[in-house]
């Protein structure tokens, strides 16, 4: 699998390799085709724009997250701890890196900062 990024996505770019075809295989075949619409739609440019709620700094930007908790709900999540079983699938872990850094722990605390007492 080739390893660059995608121009204007969080998706690394692939191609088929015929003899390892058992490796990678995922079970969220069509989340790939969600993140390049998110991307395609500017989705991504819009949460940089108008999200301002993470540390500055710390894991990921606030348009990651906003990506990462729309792929979860996309993929059928129903709470943050789902976030593991997009993890654990190897295949989109190699093509959508970012989700690595994403934690059901870090997770909720992210979307804490939404609440307003």
């Amino acid at each position: 699998m080739k390893r660059d990024r995608l121009r204007n996505s969080s998706l690394e770019s692939w191609q088929i390799d015929a003899e390892k075809l058992d490796e990678g295989v995922t079970a969220y075949g069509g989340l790939p085709m969600v993140v390049e619409t998110w991307y395609g739609l500017g989705l991504h440019k819009a949460c940089e724009r108008h999200v301002k709620l993470r540390e500055p700094q710390k894991g990921l930007s606030d348009a990651q997250w906003a990506e990462v908790v729309t792929m979860l709900l996309m993929a059928g999540g129903r709470s943050v701890e789902d976030v593991d079983s997009l993890k654990a699938d190897t295949g989109l872990s190699r093509l959508w890196p970012i989700i690595q850094q994403a934690s059901p722990r870090s997770m909720l605390n992210y979307l804490h900062r939404f609440h307003d007492a």
